[in-house]
């Protein structure tokens, strides 16, 4: 079964290091993005904001990949510090707010992902991600 297929809801944790104007709006427009494509109903946000802590936001990252299904990172910081934490994971990690994704490591080219395997998308627009994130639940 994908994700949209199984039972209860999808649940999505969102992390950053720190909520700027920029992240907030990244966030309300993810959160209207899914209600726009009519799946905001089978979703669960889980949303946590280290409020620039680093040593927060490594413990907020190894519970939001532990409490959910697929993690969605906003901004640089939270990105690196979600790959330095959970290199072997399997769940998707989709991030935004990102400027250069190869210059940051999280991948070796704009094509393909990174070599841990745990970044499957870069993503300049909150449109895309929606529409990705949407793509992955459905077939996933």
């Amino acid at each position: 079964n994908t994700l949209m297929e199984r039972e209860g809801k999808i649940k999505i944790g969102i992390v950053t290091y720190n909520e700027t104007e920029d992240i907030k709006d990244a966030k309300d427009g993810f959160m209207q993005g899914l209600k726009d494509l009519g799946i905001d109903y089978k979703i669960q946000i889980e949303y946590k904001n280290s409020k620039g802590d680093i040593n927060a936001l490594s413990k907020m990252c190894n519970s939001i990949f532990d409490k959910n299904d697929i993690v969605v990172t906003l901004g640089e910081k939270a990105a690196t510090v979600a790959k330095s934490e959970r290199k072997d994971t399997k769940k998707p990690i989709f991030f935004v707010g990102v400027d250069n994704p190869v210059t940051s490591s999280l991948m070796s080219n704009t094509i393909t992902p990174s070599k841990h395997r745990q970044f499957r998308v870069v993503l300049k627009t909150l449109k895309l991600l929606v529409l990705l994130l949407h793509k992955y639940i459905s077939y996933h």
